[in-house]
């Protein structure tokens, strides 16, 4: 049984990191190939509506500053998915970056919210193997806030203790009971804890969660180091 669960667990973790290298792809894919093809598009459709204006003629300028403004918006919105699918500062600059940008982006988008960033650790201390698994959990736990907790106060740490590196994430939100959240009525809703957990277990890391009625909820996750 036991051996079952280590192949199991294994397994999980490799399908995992082929997850992650899959999105890296397609997020360099999506910046390098569809990226670059929808720039030369929008600078050669503004290029003739420049020629448009010359002649004004009024039949095709409408069109063409239509047309200009959604390949911006495509544009826009090529760039949304490819963070959201790897951002490059992660692969660039590393997890420190990559978590000070996520908070960064989190509070351009939720500007309602408190949010205090505090790092106590350098790039250097926290392991290879734990960089992604630290940024997706983080990931997923402030889109769980945003998405379903109405805090208006986000904290999130990340520290080296004597033998560990923890992260805290804390909200003081509307508070909610793990096993309904789990349970299968809101499976969409529970999801990202799900995802947070097993990251935390296949990691090698223990994932805790406190959601207490007035002082909102606590995600704890740490790793032996």
């Amino acid at each position: 049984m036991k051996a079952s669960e280590e192949r199991l667990k294994h397994l999980s973790a490799k399908l995992l990191a082929a997850q992650e290298e899959e999105r890296k792809r397609i997020a360099h894919e999506l910046h390098d190939s569809l990226g670059q093809y929808l720039t030369t598009i929008k600078l050669k459709t503004e290029s003739v509506l420049k020629k448009t204006h010359k002649t004004r003629d009024e039949r095709l300028t409408g069109p063409l500053e239509s047309l200009v403004s959604v390949i911006q918006r495509t544009i826009e919105e090529t760039k949304r998915i490819q963070l959201a699918l790897r951002p490059a500062i992660l692969d660039e600059l590393g997890v420190l970056a990559g978590i000070d940008w996520l908070c960064k982006e989190f509070h351009k988008t939720h500007s309602e919210f408190g949010l205090e960033e505090q790092i106590d650790l350098a790039e250097e201390e926290i392991p290879d193997s734990l960089k992604t698994t630290i940024f997706r959990i983080s990931q997923a736990a402030m889109n769980n806030i945003a998405g379903h907790r109405k805090a208006q106060a986000v904290r999130l740490s990340l520290r080296k203790t004597p033998g560990t590196i923890e992260l805290l994430i804390e909200d003081n939100g509307h508070r909610f009971d793990m096993e309904e959240v789990l349970s299968a009525t809101v499976f969409c809703r529970g999801f990202g804890l799900i995802s947070m957990r097993e990251r935390a277990k296949l990691s090698g890391g223990s994932f805790a969660m406190h959601s207490t009625k007035g002082a909102g909820t606590v995600i704890r996750t740490s790793w032996p180091i």
